[in-house]
């Protein structure tokens, strides 16, 4: 395999929004004040009780008719990005733009059904795009609570393989009766501010918030403090939809590759930022994970205490302020912490303290579906890593088309029969799930995927995200009814990669897109994995249900 020299990423600019304010020097301001945007709400339009949450000044947020909320959030960070880069030309074929979103404009469910467009993801990115001047065609990833963090990387290897000179990262997600229903039916949310790590934890907070970063190859456009993208990597627990891993080992898989990829050793780490929900069994694992990659005694924050978990804009916000504690040399502490409560000994701190060793920062993220993020950021530019390079064609192992004009559920129990291979877990599944675990087990019949879990990507894409689930979420709350965790655990699309990692026990890259067609950036991104050498194997899978209308079209990929 030849090697080939790669682009720096550099941090060139960003904005962010939170239940702490708006623009990123005030976001820090207060967490080094020890301010937290985490106050008791009385809303029946989201929660029948109070509730502790971080919500949005929206007096502070810039109008613009004929847009959404979460539509006027994003171009508002948008626009204060583009004020800090005043001579970069946006319109053109070098800038490239990531939307990371968990649930988009699902507030719009509750009145619309499926008649409002916007609901579908692509059309949110377009709407963003064209408001933002960019031309080039958007790109979206749904992938749980890591949406974020996997957006900056899928971000960093596009500037690295020159597809992009720029690249736009905008992650956002609004606090609603959909999510917070469904947070609170899997009993996870506290009602008072949320403690990670601490022995007094019992769940977490949520919030809402958006942030907006422009990464380039351009290192004259970030400033006299440059910082870069240096690492990153994603996995799958391979172990439940909707719990982390009792043992940590997906997201120690994660940061051993992200780091190795930044060449960076444990000495050169500064601190780490971590997931850190304050739910019992999410800070265990990263403890566990920790301990696996020998990182104990490296600084660990959470930032959640301070304005909440903000699903698909967590991983931007947060990496934003792992980038501001870089440069500031200042480690923000977790707020609330007083006792350690998980299983390993992880160097937590209340605290605020100076940054004296190491330049770089770990940040990591974990999600609903077994997905995890490691990324590797560092202050300064360091040496441009050589990266495998294979140019290789692609080739296609095999195959496999499902579509009918049959009932969906008539089809699809005849499909899984066929299979013979009983899965008691099968009849629980959404539609969407089954369809892709029919096709993903007729694809891999036979091939051994054990030789290295790691070694196996997951690109998974539709078009209508897990809208045909979220109808049935809204409905039950329509009716006044109470939200089923069985129902909720599958309104995120990536939920299907879940399933399909568990039952193939697939530990590599796993990334969901949402885009119009099964031809767009997913099979471009598949070979990527294939040609940087991150994988040998990638499944790509089409797979979308939505009412009676559903197809799923996979492919082994490999060189």
């Amino acid at each position: 395999m030849n090697t080939q020299q790669t682009q720096h990423c550099y941090w060139v600019a960003d904005y962010m929004i939170s239940a702490l304010g708006c623009g990123t020097d005030l976001n820090a301001e207060r967490i080094l004040a020890y301010r937290t945007g985490l106050t008791t709400h009385v809303d029946a339009s989201v929660c029948d009780k109070p509730f502790v949450a971080g919500r949005i000044d929206w007096q502070q947020i810039a109008p613009r008719d004929g847009y959404t909320r979460l539509e006027r959030l994003m171009l508002m960070a948008v626009d204060n990005v583009k004020r800090q880069v005043a001579a970069l030309d946006f319109a053109g074929d070098a800038v490239g733009l990531i939307l990371s979103t968990t649930k988009g404009n699902i507030d719009l469910l509750a009145q619309s059904a499926m008649s409002d467009k916007r609901l579908f993801l692509p059309e949110l990115a377009q709407r963003i795009a064209t408001a933002c001047g960019v031309n080039t065609k958007p790109i979206v990833i749904s992938n749980a609570c890591i949406s974020g963090v996997s957006a900056l990387i899928v971000a960093a290897r596009l500037i690295a393989e020159g597809r992009f000179r720029h690249v736009l990262v905008v992650g956002g997600d609004l606090l609603t009766q959909f999510v917070v229903s469904g947070f609170q039916s899997f009993k996870s949310v506290s009602e008072r501010v949320c403690r990670p790590y601490d022995a007094a934890r019992d769940g977490l907070s949520m919030g809402e918030a958006c942030g907006a970063v422009l990464l380039s190859a351009d290192g004259q456009l970030g400033g006299n403090q440059p910082v870069t993208i240096v690492g990153g990597a994603i996995t799958n627990d391979a172990n439940h939809i909707s719990g982390p891993s009792r043992t940590g080992d997906g997201l120690h898989y994660a940061i051993r590759q992200a780091m190795c990829e930044a060449q960076v050793e444990k000495a050169d780490l500064a601190f780490v930022s971590a997931h850190g929900t304050a739910t019992v069994y999410n800070d265990e694992m990263e403890s566990k994970a920790l301990n696996l990659s020998n990182l104990l005694d490296i600084p660990t924050n959470s930032l959640k205490p301070y304005f909440g978990h903000t699903l698909g804009a967590c991983g931007v916000i947060e990496s934003i302020l792992c980038v501001w504690q870089l440069r500031h040399r200042t480690l923000f502490g977790t707020k609330g912490f007083e006792t350690l409560g998980v299983p390993y000994p992880m160097a937590v701190s209340a605290e605020h303290q100076p940054i004296t060793n190491g330049d770089c920062c770990l940040k990591i993220a974990s999600g609903f579906g077994g997905c995890n993020a490691a990324m590797v950021l560092r202050l300064g530019a360091g040496p441009v890593p050589a990266m495998p390079s294979n140019v290789k064609p692609l080739r296609v192992v095999r195959r496999v088309v499902l579509a009918s004009d049959r009932p969906f559920s008539e089809f699809i129990r005849d499909e899984y029969r066929a299979l013979n291979a009983p899965n008691m877990k099968f009849f629980k599944m959404d539609n969407q799930c089954k369809l892709g675990y029919v096709a993903a087990e007729k694809l891999l019949k036979g091939i051994d995927l054990e030789y290295d879990t790691t070694r196996t990507a997951l690109v998974l894409t539709n078009h209508a995200a897990s809208l045909n689930t979220d109808l049935k979420h809204q409905q039950l709350l329509n009716a006044h009814e109470a939200a089923s965790p069985a129902v909720f655990v599958y309104t995120l699309p990536n939920i299907v990669s879940g399933e399909i990692c568990i039952r193939h026990h697939i530990q590599g890259e796993n990334t969901f897109f949402v885009q119009d067609s099964p031809d767009g950036f997913a099979r471009e991104y598949a070979a990527l994995l294939l040609h940087r050498g991150i994988v040998d194997r990638v499944v790509l899978g089409w797979c979308e249900v939505l009412g009676e209308h559903y197809a799923a079209n996979f492919e082994l990929l490999t060189l």
